[in-house]
């Protein structure tokens, strides 16, 4: 499960720069190798010493180190992504985010249930909604911009800067049903959950910026050994994690 001194990012992460440390990665570059590289690249356009170190802390954790429990799940997403190539890069990406850091997870669930409700929301309306679960603490605004911004910049979140208001991005199509039985697992572990329905699985919040085609609860969970299906009754399937 996501660990909670894991919180969230401390600066907008970029996803050119996930993207590249996610390509490093699958090629079996370690992070102490990498890191020259990746901070070339956030240096253009962060110059700052300590805005360098809050990034690339980031992306260590997301993409190079990842909780201990979470290790064989972002290992797999490596490995999708060496098999999809860059096209499933923002589908990685998102996985990794959520499951490192429980506020991403906060943050992306909290958009998602405001674009189920209406088709546009304020940053005002975010915070509000992650106050209310979190309570007035004061890191909660300052992360939940530096999270908004992020997706923005990966394009899963529209903006109008007319009215100030954010709306649904490109929806990312998932086509391999590997890398969908991937999300569920991440969705599991973002939600702190051993186990849920597969309807909410697939229809979680948690989810908003993907597409799928349909699929059976136990077609996803062959796809994943980490997954398992179980009938609570004749008319709902749940699907767990075999680890927890």
């Amino acid at each position: 499960m996501s660990e909670t001194n894991r919180i969230g990012f401390g600066k907008k992460i970029r996803g050119k720069w996930l993207l590249a440390a996610i390509r490093l990665r699958s090629e079996g570059i370690p992070f102490e190798t990498a890191r020259g590289k990746i901070e070339t690249l956030v240096s253009v356009t962060n110059p700052g010493q300590e805005a360098i170190r809050k990034a690339i802390s980031n992306i260590r954790q997301v993409v190079f180190e990842p909780a201990p429990a979470n290790a064989a799940h972002s290992a797999d997403g490596i490995a999708l992504f060496k098999r999809l190539g860059d096209r499933s890069g923002l589908s990685i990406a998102w996985g990794l985010s959520i499951t490192s850091y429980s506020f991403v997870a906060a943050t992306a669930e909290t958009i998602g249930r405001l674009l189920k409700l209406q088709k546009e929301f304020t940053a005002a309306d975010m915070s509000r909604r992650l106050t209310e679960k979190l309570g007035e603490r004061g890191f909660v605004q300052r992360v939940a911009r530096y999270n908004l911004s992020s997706f923005l910049d990966w394009g899963i979140v529209g903006c109008n800067p007319g009215a100030k208001t954010y709306t649904p991005g490109s929806l990312i199509k998932v086509e391999s049903e590997e890398l969908l039985a991937w999300l569920v697992e991440a969705v599991l572990i973002a939600s702190g959950q051993a186990g849920m329905p597969f309807n909410h699985a697939v229809s979680s919040p948690l989810l908003f910026p993907f597409s799928f085609e349909p699929a059976a609860a136990v077609v996803i969970a062959s796809k994943n050994p980490r997954l398992h299906v179980s009938r609570e009754s004749l008319a709902e399937e749940y699907i767990g994690l075999t680890y927890v």
